[in-house]
């Protein structure tokens, strides 16, 4: 896949060192920075840019067949575009043992290495987890979740301490004063499940009213 961005580079943004709206780092942005969790369902082998792509995803569930690697350095290529999502994820050892070697590994060894959420056994094993992941999520605040996603992504890619503590409090502040903490902090204290639907449905009339 870095192949393949560059190729949709012109000439001069080649020379500049940019990167078009159809790179492949314009899709792995907007996967990463979508602000509703993404679900990976791997059934089969990811390579190359296939696996970095898995990487800005929040949940990954791969069938026990799953096959993983990065194979660039076997073809005189290099994971360049896609190790800036995986490096601050793998730590640098890892990446570079896999990006090294280019080894394939399987599903049970990249779960081993905290890659993947979980393994399926079958086909309809994935797709029971897949399920059981969706319901979970459903039953979470989505504005909360916008705002987790916020917070791990700024946090994994900032080093400063002191620039993660002005972004977390700044948050905290917008999530403290949002409906949705109003509304499930007051389904805490009444000993209720919050209804979610419900409530956005309602919100939204209120709105616009």
């Amino acid at each position: 896949m870095d192949l393949g961005g560059r190729l949709n580079l012109t000439k001069e943004e080649q020379k500049q060192g940019k990167q078009s709206d159809a790179s492949p780092v314009a899709l792995f942005e907007a996967v990463r920075n979508c602000t509703k969790p993404i679900i990976s369902r791997i059934n089969g082998s990811a390579m190359g840019g296939g696996w970095g792509l898995i990487f800005t995803t929040d949940i990954r569930i791969a069938h026990k067949d799953a096959v993983f690697s990065f194979a660039e350095v076997k073809r005189g290529l290099v994971p360049a575009l896609i190790s800036a999502y995986i490096v601050p994820e793998t730590g640098p050892l890892v990446a570079k043992q896999l990006m090294l070697t280019g080894q394939r590994i399987t599903a049970t060894q990249a779960l081993g290495l905290g890659l993947l959420t979980s393994v399926a056994d079958s086909t309809e094993d994935l797709d029971r987890q897949v399920r059981k992941h969706v319901d979970e999520l459903l039953s979470s605040a989505s504005g909360a979740m916008q705002m987790v996603k916020e917070a791990v992504n700024h946090i994994t890619l900032h080093g400063s301490h002191s620039n993660n503590l002005e972004f977390v409090q700044s948050l905290f502040a917008r999530m403290v004063a949002s409906d949705e903490a109003v509304y499930g902090m007051s389904q805490f204290i009444s000993k209720q499940t919050p209804d979610w639907n419900t409530h956005y449905r309602t919100t939204t009339q209120h709105n616009t009213q």
